[in-house]
């Protein structure tokens, strides 16, 4: 894991579980950061994390996974997620992707429920899971968002 990405993750578990605001990204002539900071999105977009659970209805194989969700008071033109899910190692130093960028998207709604974030188990082996997820809305112009889940121990491992 480079710096960079556990910076990102070290960042991510401050506010683990908690929802968050979509906001525009700063926008400047000079290649710094604006004056203004970002915009918040209009119509209340808030993206959801969600906790990795066992999932029980997804076939005869054991998998886990998670549901990460956007809602917005208003539709949007388009709604889009990228979910990452991890298992966590080390002792939390590490955190091992399982699945990368599982992707979804909604055009003309007002909200996203992501279901296709599963992994597939290979052993009971307990293991510490987590998720992100990255969004984007667009309304004229884009707006973003990032959400982790709680670290969450299964018995699920590979």
């Amino acid at each position: 894991m480079s710096a960079e990405e556990a910076e990102y993750l070290e960042e991510l578990l401050e506010h683990a579980g908690e929802p968050a605001r979509f906001t525009s990204a700063p926008q400047s002539g000079d290649g710094g950061v604006s004056a203004y900071g970002f915009v918040p999105a209009p119509y209340n977009c808030t993206l959801h994390p969600s906790k990795v659970h066992v999932r029980t209805k997804s076939g005869e194989k054991k998998n886990v996974g998670a549901k990460p969700y956007t809602n917005c008071d208003k539709a949007v033109s388009t709604i889009k997620q990228w979910s990452t899910l991890y298992i966590v190692e080390w002792a939390g130093t590490y955190y091992r992707p399982m699945l990368t960028d599982v992707y979804a998207v909604n055009n003309t709604q007002k909200t996203l429920n992501q279901q296709n974030v599963q992994y597939f188990c290979k052993n009971n082996n307990n293991s510490l899971y987590m998720q992100t997820t990255k969004g984007e809305i667009i309304i004229n112009t884009k707006y973003y968002s990032v959400v982790s889940s709680e670290l969450t121990p299964l018995a699920c491992g590979y």
